[in-house]
């Protein structure tokens, strides 16, 4: 019999019942003693939500049968990926001091509870650190458990009320003074013109088509890092055409290649909390590899101007 576990858990889902159930038997199987569930609502006019989402509500309803306080927030209208999930998680910090999240789509290992509880526990009072993650952006070196980077990755994360209070969702910081502060925390300056012209887009936009790069610029802006485990402890079920965000057919091919591990116990801590900046420009010197230089530059005078 596993531990109980004592951290809450926030599961966040939409229209995709195919999922939930999968996700729900990972959690029995963890022993999860607290659950809140955050759900969006079918989107106007669309018949397949308005199923999906019903059954969506009936498994979280029916399927939770092993001793598990459940707490529900039900959305009847469809309030869009951004505003959905953002707010969920503010709506979990309301009630409770750490939570770890998940999507109905990132399905971790049993292993990632026990890390995520201990760490949340280890650094609860260290606020240089704003999220503990399961996912790295690629394989690590190292011969600790973990690193801390300046990056973060969303699918199965936890994070604290203490952290989540500097979530800036609208951008409504970013100006010139914080673009300077931005650019010491990235080391590629292809990459900053990136992240900045990624930024200053979602400020300009009137409806959110995502929330976690905010999240990106909240931490980055803070001078925060995030840690990140040296095996990947999460598998992401939803790299298709169901998902919103996850259709294009590289990051599918690139998605089935992954390998999720567990992560061995006692966990082998590093010896001082700082920044593994190879790594950081490692992914940083990545994420600039799918966009030509043009493009960035083009993007980032642009979504600047729209921006103000």
């Amino acid at each position: 019999m596993r531990n109980l576990l004592k951290v809450p858990v926030l599961l966040i889902a939409f229209n995709r019942p195919q999922y939930l159930e999968k996700q729900l038997e990972v959690l029995r199987e963890a022993n999860v003693t607290t659950l809140y569930v955050c759900t969006d609502g079918p989107r106007a006019g669309n018949k397949n939500d308005e199923y999906a989402c019903k059954q969506v509500r009936e498994i979280i309803d029916n399927k939770v049968s092993w001793p598990c306080e459940i707490i529900k927030n039900y959305s009847n209208v469809n309030i869009g990926c951004a505003a959905r999930v953002s707010s969920g998680i503010n709506w979990v910090f309301e009630h409770v001091d750490s939570a770890i999240i998940l999507e109905d789509d990132c399905t971790p290992n049993l292993s990632f509870f026990r890390y995520a509880e201990e760490l949340l526990n280890l650094y609860a009072e260290d606020e240089r650190i704003f999220s503990i993650c399961a996912r790295n952006f690629e394989r690590l070196s190292t011969q600790n458990d973990y690193i801390f980077s300046r990056y973060l990755n969303i699918w199965g994360w936890a994070t604290w009320r203490r952290a989540w209070k500097y979530y800036d969702f609208n951008l409504d910081s970013l100006n010139s003074q914080t673009e300077k502060i931005l650019a010491n925390k990235i080391e590629s300056w292809k990459a900053r013109y990136l992240w900045l012209s990624r930024f200053y887009y979602l400020k300009s936009a009137k409806i959110k088509y995502t929330w976690d790069f905010q999240w990106v610029y909240s931490s980055l802006i803070n001078d925060a890092l995030s840690v990140l485990p040296k095996v990947n402890l999460v598998e992401n079920i939803g790299f298709n055409n169901s998902g919103t965000h996850t259709i294009d057919k590289n990051r599918i091919d690139l998605e089935k290649k992954n390998k999720v591990e567990d992560l061995k116990f006692p966990l082998s801590h590093p010896i001082s909390v700082s920044c593994d900046f190879n790594y950081d420009l490692g992914v940083e010197i990545q994420d600039v590899s799918y966009e030509p230089l043009y493009r960035i530059m083009l993007g980032y005078f642009k979504n600047k101007l729209l921006a103000k």
